[in-house]
Order: C-alpha cells, then sequence, then structure tokens
C-alpha cells in the first residue's frame, strides 16, 4: 500500500485473529475471530468460534489466551468449521496483524484437510504501523492500538483482536493517512467445503458489569450474526433462562455467565439475542397496555427491565404519554395487584394470572380477564394468584406453583368457570385445586415482571432488531448500542515530542561500554590468576568484574528507559 494510488472504498477486506496451542506449527488452532468491511469502513460481519484441536491436544498458554478445557467441549474442529471460515473469506482480501504467523497456521490447517489455496493476496497491519509510524516504542497490537486511542482494546480473543485491527485498518484507510492500493488486489476464488453440522461455537468470557449493565457486556462479545438460522428452541430456551433470571428484578454475574455459555454453546448471535431480549420488551408492552392506561408503577419496571436487557431507551416514547382524561388524581389511578392495599376494579380486581398456554383461545380469556380487571403476570412471582397451563404441561413453573400452593386451571376449566359467573353472579371467587402447601421459593420478585416465555413464542423471524451495522456512531439507531464504532481519524500524523529528563539515551549506552570491557578484563585475568593456582587473587578479580559487568547492566537498563521515554502516542486534537 502506498499513500496514492487506487482507492480500495468498494474493495472488502477481511480482517482475521486466530488463537493458537504453539507459537508455530504444528500447533493447532483453538479459536478463529474475523470482521469483513469496505474499504470505506462498512462492517459486512462478523465470524467467531472456538476450535476444538482434537483430544489429547494441550491448549498452550492458557495464561495468554484464557481458553481452557471447558471453554472448547463441544466445539466443532476445523473439518467443522473450514467450510464457514472459506465461504466468509471469500472474495476479500485478508488482513491480520503479524499475517506471517496466521498464514502459517491457516495453511498447516488446510494441508491437514487436504484443502489448496493459491495466490491469495493478503495485508499486514504489523508492517504497516512500522513503514509509516517507526517512531512508536514498538508495534504490537495494543501498543498501536493504544498510540491512535481505538475504542476497543485487544485481550487475546480472536474476534475482540480482530475487531481492533480492523479499526486500525479503517484509519489508515481514513484520511489524512488515507493509505491506497498501489494495484489492483488479486483476489483468487477460495475453494468450497461442507458447512458445520453443529453450530459454530464463539467464545463469551470476560463479562463485567460495568456502566451499561451484564447483558450488555453479554452481546458485545457476540458476533453481529452467525451462519445458518437458530433453531426456535434455542431461542425459547435462551428467553426461559432470562426469565428465570429476571424474576428478582435484577442480573448478577452468575446469572449472566450461565446465560453467555448458553448462547454461546447454541451459537447464537449478537443479533439472536437482541431479538429475544424485544421480543420480551414488546411482549411486556402489550401486557402493560391491555388496560389502555400504563401507570407509574408499570413504567418504572418497563424502563428497569428495559435497562438490565441492554435497551435503556426502548420505552422512551412512554415518557411523555399523559394520563388519561377520567382520572381526576393520583388516588384514583389504577395500581398493580398483589400489593398490600392494591386493588383494580372489578370482581377480579384482586386476582393476578400467568398464563403458560398460548393460542386464540388464551388471548380472548386474557381479555376477559382484563374487563374483569385482573393482571396478566408476565413471569411467577410471589403476586401472582393462579396459573393457566394445559394439563399435559411439564413445564416446571408449575411444580412450583404446587409447591406454594396456587391453583392451576386449564384453559377449559377457566373457560367453563366464565360461563357459570356469567349466568350467577358477578363476584364469586374462581375455583381452585387442592395442592399440598410448602415454602415459597427463594427468589422473589421486586420489580419488573417479563413475559412468560410459552405466552410469547420466541423466534428470530418473529422480531427482527434494527440492523447492527454501522459506519460511524449515529443516533439514527437508539435501541442498538452497536460497539463497532469505529474512531474519528486524526487529523495529522503521530508526531515525536521529547521530554526533557530523557535526552540522553546514547550517553547512557556509552558510558555502558567502559565498566562493560573492565569487567570482561577482570573476569580475564580472574581465569588467568586461576590457572596459575592463584585462588584468592582469581576470586577477587572474578568478583570486581562482575560488579563492573553489573553497572554496565544498570547503565544499559538506564538508556532503554530513557529512549521509551523519549516518544508519545500519537493523539487526536
Amino acid at each position: 500500500m502506498k499513500q496514492s494510488g487506487s482507492t480500495p472504498r468498494e474493495t472488502e477486506f477481511t480482517v482475521l485473529d486466530i488463537e493458537t496451542t504453539a507459537f508455530s506449527p504444528p500447533g493447532r488452532v483453538i479459536e478463529v475471530g474475523a470482521v469483513r468491511l469496505r474499504g470505506d469502513g462498512h462492517v459486512v460481519g462478523e465470524f467467531s468460534t472456538l476450535v476444538h484441536p482434537g483430544h489429547g491436544v494441550d491448549l498452550g498458554a492458557t495464561w495468554v489466551h484464557k481458553i481452557f478445557p471447558q471453554h472448547i467441549q463441544g466445539a466443532p474442529v476445523m473439518r467443522e468449521v473450514i467450510g464457514d471460515l472459506l465461504a466468509f473469506m471469500d472474495g476479500s482480501v485478508l488482513v491480520a496483524h503479524n499475517a506471517n504467523f496466521e498464514e502459517r497456521f491457516l495453511r498447516h490447517e488446510f494441508d491437514l484437510l487436504g484443502v489448496s489455496v493459491q495466490g491469495q493476496y493478503s495485508l499486514c497491519t504489523l508492517e504497516l504501523s512500522r513503514m509509516y509510524f517507526p517512531q512508536l516504542p514498538n508495534h504490537k497490537l495494543p501498543t498501536v492500538a493504544e498510540s491512535f486511542r481505538l475504542p476497543n482494546k485487544p485481550d487475546h480473543s480472536a474476534l475482540e483482536d480482530a475487531r481492533v485491527c480492523a479499526q486500525l485498518l479503517a484509519t489508515f484507510l481514513s484520511h489524512p493517512y488515507s493509505l491506497t492500493l498501489s494495484k489492483a488486489p488479486r483476489i483468487a476464488a477460495l475453494p468450497t467445503r461442507p458447512t458445520a453440522l453443529r453450530p459454530l461455537q464463539p467464545r463469551v468470557s470476560g463479562l463485567s458489569k460495568g456502566n451499561e449493565g451484564w447483558l450488555s457486556s453479554l452481546m458485545r462479545r457476540l458476533p453481529m450474526s452467525t451462519p445458518g438460522t437458530v433453531l426456535p428452541d434455542v431461542a425459547q430456551r435462551y428467553s426461559e433462562l432470562l426469565s428465570d433470571a429476571l424474576a428478582d428484578g435484577r442480573i448478577v454475574g452468575d446469572e449472566a455467565k450461565q446465560l453467555g455459555q448458553f448462547a454461546s454453546q447454541s451459537g447464537m448471535s449478537r443479533a439472536d439475542v437482541q431479538t429475544v431480549h424485544i421480543s420480551i420488551l414488546d411482549g411486556m408492552r402489550t401486557i402493560a397496555e391491555a388496560d389502555n392506561f400504563i401507570d407509574e408503577s408499570e413504567h418504572h419496571q418497563l424502563v428497569h427491565t428495559a435497562k438490565l436487557l441492554g435497551f435503556p431507551d426502548h420505552f422512551n416514547d412512554l415518557a411523555n404519554r399523559s394520563s388519561p382524561p377520567e382520572l381526576v388524581n393520583d388516588k384514583e389511578k389504577p395500581l398493580p395487584v398483589g400489593r398490600k392495599g392494591n386493588t383494580r376494579q372489578g370482581p377480579w380486581g384482586d386476582r393476578r394470572v400467568l398464563f403458560l398456554t398460548v393460542g386464540e383461545r388464551t388471548v380472548l380469556l386474557q381479555e376477559m380477564l382484563v374487563e374483569r380487571g385482573a393482571q396478566i403476570a408476565k413471569i411467577l412471582t410471589d403476586t401472582v394468584t393462579h396459573i393457566v397451563a394445559d394439563s399435559s404441561s411439564t413445564d416446571s413453573r408449575i411444580d412450583r406453583a404446587h409447591q406454594r400452593g396456587l391453583p392451576v386451571l386449564t384453559l377449559l376449566e377457566l373457560q367453563g368457570w366464565f360461563l357459570e359467573t356469567t349466568l350467577a353472579t358477578e363476584n364469586p371467587p374462581p375455583p381452585t385445586k387442592s395442592v399440598q402447601q410448602s415454602s415459597p421459593p427463594q427468589k422473589t420478585s421486586t420489580a419488573a415482571s417479563i413475559p412468560s416465555p410459552l405466552t410469547a413464542p420466541v423466534t428470530p423471524a418473529e422480531h427482527t432488531p434494527p440492523p447492527a451495522i454501522e459506519y460511524w456512531p449515529s443516533p439514527a439507531v437508539p435501541h442498538i448500542h452497536e460497539i463497532w464504532h469505529y474512531p474519528q481519524p486524526a487529523k495529522r500524523a503521530p508526531e515525536v515530542t521529547a521530554h526533557r529528563a530523557s535526552r540522553m539515551p546514547w550517553v547512557w549506552s556509552i558510558l555502558a561500554a567502559f565498566p562493560l570491557l573492565l569487567g570482561g578484563f577482570c573476569c580475564l585475568g580472574g581465569f588467568g590468576a586461576f590457572l596459575k593456582h592463584d585462588t584468592t587473587g582469581a576470586i577477587v578479580v572474578t568478583i570486581l568484574g562482575t560488579l563492573f559487568i553489573a553497572l554496565a547492566v544498570a547503565l544499559v537498563f538506564l538508556a532503554i528507559r530513557s529512549a521509551r521515554g523519549k516518544t508519545q502516542p500519537p493523539h487526536r486534537p
């Protein structure tokens, strides 16, 4: 590349990073992360998966890449990954920081599988940084990322390191550096191989609560998308796990790690997780708006849950909603059921019903309950008074309801009850079933409720979130907190600024030469004395030589410190 030539705006690049069991083949690849983007900075997609190296293969420097045996358990082998990886890379220029390292391991893995790749054009950001910014202390990816103030930080996670390298490439291609291709790249067609029969397994580790919450951290660790489509059962199971985690109105670290582990092992992408989260929030809105009014308590629950799920602005449109005209003061506002003294108007105003069924009959009965003043619960909490489920249902919440002594009705029993009460009285107690009383579960609800996974089935095709592909941070997509933001490029090249206290690295180096020479002569003299059987003299002269050499080493250390202190990383005004 050079600073004049063809502009690669329409050229597509695949930035690749791998984690391996050794520093060179025959070591094996245990994680692959890749980001595909155009020369104008537009991110096309992401690829991430752990790779099982084979039984009995040592994982190598686990203290560096933080990949342990439990992480690769169930992960696909390279034979299952290679098809999706080649399809992701096809038609693009391969980019890596130290491309020789990635190419050696890829060639080794390809050879083991009998895959031949010839004439593939590649680009190395390590060589680019050395060529155009030689003043940097070193050109490792963390140092270069810090020098350019990139928003992401490399952490020996393949996908995260690939994102940082892609941001660095986008910076090189942007103004003022505007590096261009000296000639059109030679992009060879890659061979095709069958795709994986089991889902890819992106690594989800290093989660932290931070300022945005546990689930925001989880979504940042996942790739934007994955090959294939996540099965509805996977999204359903994730929704159930999330429902259990939110039963007490909060998310803790262990619950976030459990959700992350399930998302990883099921091959879920960030878009899949966002789809489930948005579906849950939309289901909450539908239930809250069933009575055509959202009171203050319901609004608080909605906003609180949206923050926990990583979408704090999802309910911003409810902030300015005015109260209905028939309510004169706060005392007349309907209050949620389940708290002391709080009831809604209607014959069933003190009832809170959880439906574990789906279908048109369920929707009809829910509407009838709301008309009679009851509330539709989203999850099983201590405020629920009745459960509606199929007689053949094996949902674990039915057992929990029996333990707590809650009546469990079928749709037919509930419908028959409505017919009886329509002909008889307006306010009889609903039928109950005898159940065994026992202690309530330890986890009780004190905050937000969410829709039951069975009353609001989630499939990736039902609720598609806004696209998570952006050029730069944009307020046009308020609901998607996309971590992929390229930095605004610097307006000037990196500079070198000398520190007044560190102007003498060469002086220290020259001074170190004298004690080094004296120490060498003393050691030789000690050796000569030893040959002459002068043991005392040999010991004394050798000790003196050792002291001189130690002084030389100290002066060399000062020279290195002084040289490193001369440069400051490039910054943007």
